[in-house]
């Protein structure tokens, strides 16, 4: 009697540890679903997903209390010329190059992800222009860093622009990417034309 209680104790507690390792190993599982669901797994840095939900609060507190919010758009220049030129291994390295620039230069509770393919954004909360303006330094200081190490065979460039605005109860934080990505796209027309002028 004794020997079949000993045999079904150690049986029940054996199915409790396997149940406990499966649930050690669902809950790896899930943490990794949700590091997946949130990072790009490319640059290391937020994607759209991770994004969305680490500014939703604050951006929705900003339509409450009626503060501003900073919306910069970053597009990677001449990503196909790097890509037609080296390969698309080396325009993998310009493209986390620049998620490496942005953690180097959002260093003031900027959120910030990569976009799609070249395109990355940062939001801020109570940003003036002279904060964005610095920002835009910081990113073009780093990025003249990289080039002034010559490790790689293209030079980094990129184009940013940002808006500062209040946002409404009817307008998504997307509404404000497009009106960034705007500005953006006509810098980056600016700097093509001074480039022509030039030649």
């Amino acid at each position: 009697l004794h020997n079949s209680m000993f045999e079904t104790l150690c049986i029940n507690l054996s199915n409790s540890l396997e149940n406990i390792r499966k649930l050690m190993c669902l809950d790896t599982a899930v943490k990794h679903l949700k590091k997946l669901y949130a990072q790009d797994t490319f640059s290391g840095i937020y994607n759209r997903n991770g994004f969305v939900n680490a500014t939703r609060e604050i951006y929705n507190n900003c339509i409450a209390e009626q503060r501003n919010i900073m919306l910069m758009f970053i597009d990677l220049d001449g990503l196909k010329g790097i890509n037609d030129t080296f390969g698309h291994d080396v325009g993998d390295v310009a493209i986390c190059n620049i998620a490496d620039v942005l953690r180097a230069s959002c260093t003031n509770g900027e959120i910030y992800c990569r976009f799609g393919g070249d395109e990355f954004i940062v939001f801020a909360d109570n940003f003036s222009d002279e904060d964005a303006i610095n920002l835009t330094h910081r990113i073009e200081q780093n990025i003249k860093k990289i080039n002034e190490t010559k490790m790689y065979p293209f030079k980094l460039n990129a184009s940013t622009g940002y808006i500062i605005d209040v946002p409404k109860n009817d307008e998504g934080i997307f509404h404000f990417v497009t009106k960034a990505d705007k500005v953006m796209y006509e810098h980056k027309r600016r700097k093509k034309l001074s480039k022509y002028l030039k030649s």
